[in-house]
């Protein structure tokens, strides 16, 4: 009989290996979305092999999704999505000779596509929050929003920072050196890869709070006492909003942080290929994919633009961290 782990050996073999370990391939951490999907439905179905899953036990395992789960309507149609590639890969391979989760899906409700997507914070928001970071135990928790803002960077980018990503160019100019780097000591995974290779300048407001004086004599992530997982730090940003009394379910979270920086940009008169370049966005002109630097990275002309963004208003409500 062909188990559930065949199907997903058979996918991990179909990816071509593991990024961590191999430098190419799938995360681990998109590994554990797969045998999460397929814990579960082990749980909704009882022990069934992929094989016994009919069509109906399909309809089943979805409708356990909407009445015994309090997943969000995008996790569950990942859910199945993420099934729907297994027994693709499945067939391809001979082990199953259907998909029963062929045609079908959960929808989005109206309600939620009208009202989905993340909410930059204005900038009485951004102090509020901003105050409720400061109050928090750890350094890390000051700096990580503050690197998130500043630099339009996703938060599991700003996580892996290690201490030899801050350089310095040979006009003085500081800045962060994300390069994708799959293995070896504190891997850095960038989302698309070497395509997301960046060298981002420093805000002077992130110097000016003391990003320079981080110790950084040691090899290692440059806040190793944060947690390493985005979810935990999406709880963190849960609880600052609540605290702060600007909440909205799926509204505010560190993202919008990274949407916040995108739009004082465009509010600072930063051109629109200075901000996808910042922010790791793929070049949309053939010039600039293929010839020359990046201007992703070419620190000292980001640099030139990234200054017209104003951060002091920040500053005017924060208290030294002891």
């Amino acid at each position: 009989l062909v188990s559930w782990e065949d199907l997903f050996k058979c996918w991990r073999i179909s990816v071509g290996g593991v990024m961590e370990e191999d430098g190419y391939g799938i995360s681990t951490k998109r590994d554990a979305h797969y045998l999460t999907a397929i814990k579960e439905i082990q749980k909704a179905l009882g022990e069934l092999t992929p094989t016994e899953v009919t069509p109906a036990l399909a309809r089943k395992y979805i409708e356990y999704l909407h009445t015994e789960t309090n997943l969000s309507v995008r996790t569950k149609q990942k859910r199945i999505s993420l099934l729907l590639t297994l027994y693709k890969q499945g067939i391809r391979e001979g082990l199953v000779d259907i998909n029963p989760f062929n045609s079908l899906q959960i929808s989005t409700p109206v309600e939620l596509v009208e009202t989905s997507g993340y909410i930059s914070l204005d900038r009485e928001q951004l102090i509020l929050v901003f105050k409720e970071f400061a109050k928090i135990k750890g350094i890390h928790h000051w700096f990580i929003p503050w690197i998130c803002l500043v630099t339009g960077c996703r938060i599991a980018e700003a996580l892996q920072l290690r201490t030899w990503d801050i350089k310095q160019t040979d006009t003085g100019i500081w800045y962060f050196d994300w390069k994708h780097q799959a293995t070896g000591e504190d891997p850095m995974l960038l989302k698309t890869h070497s395509k997301g290779n960046k060298q981002i300048p420093l805000h002077p407001a992130l110097i000016k709070q003391g990003i320079l004086d981080i110790d950084r004599s040691e090899r290692g992530r440059l806040f190793p006492e944060a947690n390493q997982r985005s979810s935990t730090w999406s709880q963190v940003f849960l609880r600052v909003t609540q605290r702060a009394g600007i909440y909205e379910k799926r509204k505010y979270t560190f993202h919008s942080l990274r949407n916040t920086f995108k739009t004082m940009c465009r509010e600072a008169g930063v051109p629109e290929d200075i901000r996808s370049a910042i922010q790791g966005h793929t070049p949309s002109s053939l010039g600039e994919k293929s010839y020359g630097k990046p201007l992703a990275q070419l620190p000292d002309v980001l640099y030139e633009q990234i200054i017209k963004l104003n951060f002091d208003f920040i500053d005017a409500s924060y208290q030294t961290k002891e």
